[in-house]
């Protein structure tokens, strides 16, 4: 599902496009709390992260391709984080 940084307040279909319109100044997909971007292009990399419920705050390599998270969310990848 794609995002907006502010509020739409228009939608509209015409053809085999949807149109919105509002007071935003992005939208894209939604990441949750992280997201892998690309270094030079800022695209998103992939594999992409799983999807984190909150806010994280700092992030180590585990240097086997995975990741320590910290931060204050409540899910990761709709399992439940511990304190």
């Amino acid at each position: 599902m794609w995002v907006t940084d502010g509020y739409i307040k228009a939608i509209a279909h015409g053809g085999s496009k949807v149109y919105i319109g509002g007071s935003f100044d992005y939208i894209g997909p939604n990441t949750g709390g992280g997201a892998a971007v690309n270094p030079v292009s800022g695209q998103l990399a992939t594999p992409r992260f799983s999807y984190v419920h909150g806010d994280v705050k700092t992030a180590v390599s585990d240097e086997k391709g995975g990741w320590f998270i910290g931060g204050k969310f409540t899910s990761v990848q709709g399992q439940p984080g511990t304190d």
